[in-house]
């Protein structure tokens, strides 16, 4: 690990200087047995690992509510991936709030409608790319269907969202840090970044 610290930190210093990032390059080497290069890969993996763990310690039956099995995890994973960069974009670009939630009020709707805007777009751009795929990659996924399969349940942190009211179906990103990164990446991943400004 201190080797491959040097190494990491010999280009970018600020890793080993922040607590939060120092524990994000522990937690990394302990799963995965490397570190990052840079900032980006940290995060992206971190996100990813997250997931991964999150995925692994769902039940048949709840993968099964949503016409999948254990064979099409990897690709749900990704799917999931481009969902929390897109919803990270939302909640950060378009309403430009923290917290975000699923119920009634005006302010929800506009989210819910921003959303459900881009993730149809991505969803249609991601389809576009794997047309003849017998995967799960082929198949699209409602926001709905996504919020079922990601949102956490009140107190508990799962997939890098927090939820803090239940009954309220609020949530937010469980640190800032990563609902820019995934902003950020969203952007970054667009062809035509410009023609969403």
């Amino acid at each position: 690990f201190k080797v491959q610290l040097a190494v990491v930190t010999a280009g970018a210093p600020e890793l080993k200087e922040s607590p939060f990032l120092l524990t994000l390059l522990t937690n990394l080497f302990n799963q995965e047995g490397s570190l990052p290069r840079d900032r980006t890969e940290l995060y992206e993996r971190q996100v990813r690992s997250a997931l991964k763990l999150f995925f692994s310690s769902r039940e048949a039956a709840t993968v099964a509510k949503l016409g999948l099995n254990y064979e099409d995890l990897a690709a749900v994973q990704d799917r999931s991936f481009e969902f929390l960069r897109t919803l990270a974009f939302v909640c950060h670009s378009v309403t430009k709030a923290r917290e975000f939630d699923f119920n009634s009020t005006d302010a929800s709707k506009k989210f819910q409608g921003a959303l459900a805007d881009r993730w149809g777009e991505v969803q249609t751009e991601f389809l576009e790319h794997s047309r003849g795929s017998e995967e799960v990659t082929g198949k699209a996924f409602e926001t709905s269907e996504m919020e079922k399969w990601l949102m956490p349940q009140e107190g508990s942190c799962v997939s890098i969202l927090v939820c803090t009211s239940e009954s309220e179906r609020t949530y937010r990103f469980g640190h800032l840090t990563f609902q820019e990164f995934l902003a950020a990446s969203f952007v970054a991943h667009l062809k035509n970044p410009a023609a969403i400004w």
